[in-house]
């Protein structure tokens, strides 16, 4: 891995056996922060406390196999995340080691196997090379995992997958399960460390190098997230998502120019996914402060799908650059539609309100948005600015008194 800064690495030590993947304890407020303080390190606290939160993300696509797949590598990359249609193609590149029987049908229906995957496994069954029994105990665990990842049970993943790991500890298919049972929960750090761990243990692991550059990506090590990247290029060289991965490193060093090409590249190699990348190139617009061609570009991905929740929350930040006040009010509301539970929908919408002066629903918002999560302070500046615009000056001294309690040097703004 040529010149690779890869910032999860280092936790490996700590990792054997699992040591290192101890829950992270930090709030939800204190992770948006933390991150966000990261990133605009320029930024005043009261600027930062204010601001909409923009949102990046990311998935990746599965090199093509060459050995047969095996039930618990089917199962394990289910858990992983990868989508059916990717399943489909691995399954096509090497077939399987093992038959897909009724029972297995049915457990790959109860995780989320859509028909075209159930018809390529009763395919390849006919020509499978039976070497592999589809009925260990570690297959069966993984199926629960995967499982308890359709249900969003995602803790309850994660205690099943290192179970497994405890008895298969150098299985880098159950080392991307329990990655993905991390990212689901945006714990990034300990993601990141179970994704190393798969690429040290399977080096030609394509999909595995794509979740491993979206996690760098995520904690701002723009080097291992471009490293990790160029890796699954490498492997994997007409996967859309590879070079999609590239660009969001690209963008994260500022190379924007660098950017919008693999963004391109990405879009050309997989057109069925431009709505994605449309999105991707939103965010390097906005990192430019070119709204209107932000603007542009939400749309567009939004137009395209499928539609996520961010979408619509970024693509209310950037109407909201522009003066698009309306428009950009009913951008939040579809994204809270969708994610009913994302206080940054909910933050966003708040603070163009405030920023816009329409300081009556701004604190509507940010009342809700505190009574859903108490310890996202980043509400309260501009919560109090809205009291105190709208004659409530008591509640505004208790809200700047709650900053104080949660701030970690219980300072206000």
């Amino acid at each position: 891995m040529r010149g690779m800064r890869l910032f999860f690495l280092a936790t490996l030590v700590s990792l054997m056996p699992l040591a290192g993947l101890a829950q992270n304890p930090e709030s939800l407020g204190d992770a948006a922060r933390r991150l966000r303080q990261n990133k605009e390190q320029n930024s005043t606290p009261e600027a930062l406390a204010s601001d909409p939160v923009r949102v990046s993300v990311g998935g990746a696509k599965p090199q093509a196999a060459a050995k047969p797949v095996s039930a618990l590598q089917l199962f394990a990359w289910v858990a992983g995340g990868m989508p059916n249609d990717y399943l489909v193609r691995q399954i096509r590149a090497g077939g399987l080691s093992f038959y897909a029987d009724n029972d297995v049908i049915e457990r790959a229906q109860n995780v989320g196997a859509d028909p075209d995957l159930v018809s390529e496994l009763e395919k390849a069954s006919q020509t499978a090379s039976l070497t592999d029994a589809a009925d260990s105990e570690t297959t069966k665990g993984i199926v629960q995992a995967a499982i308890a990842m359709k249900r969003e049970e995602y803790r309850n993943a994660q205690r099943q997958i290192r179970a497994l790991l405890r008895g298969d500890s150098k299985n880098p298919d159950l080392y991307l399960a329990l990655g993905n049972a991390y990212q689901q929960l945006e714990d990034w750090a300990n993601a990141g460390a179970a994704y190393a761990r798969a690429v040290q243990l399977a080096p030609d692991f394509g999909y595995a190098y794509g979740q491993l550059s979206f996690m760098d990506y995520k904690v701002g090590d723009a080097n291992g997230a471009q490293a990790a990247a160029e890796e699954m290029i490498r492997l994997q060289p007409d996967s859309g998502d590879a070079h999609k991965f590239l660009g969001l490193s690209m963008e994260a060093a500022g190379n924007y120019g660098g950017a919008l090409g693999e963004f391109h590249q990405a879009k050309a190699l997989e057109p069925r996914n431009a709505g994605v990348y449309y999105y991707d190139m939103g965010l390097v617009k906005a990192d430019q402060q070119e709204w209107p061609t932000a603007v542009e570009a939400y749309e567009q991905a939004i137009a395209l799908g499928p539609v996520r929740w961010y979408f619509y929350n970024n693509l209310g930040i950037a109407l909201g650059k522009v003066n698009r006040i309306d428009e950009a009010v009913a951008a939040f509301e579809k994204g809270m539609e969708l994610a009913s539970s994302r206080p940054e929908v909910r933050q966003s919408l708040g603070a163009v309100l405030c920023n816009a002066g329409r300081y009556e629903r701004a604190a509507k918002e940010f009342r809700e948005l505190l009574n859903l999560a108490p310890d996202w302070n980043m509400a309260r500046p501009c919560l109090y600015r809205s009291l105190m615009r709208t004659g409530h000056p008591d509640e505004a001294k208790q809200v700047m008194e709650d900053y104080k309690k949660y701030s970690q040097d219980h300072n206000t703004w």
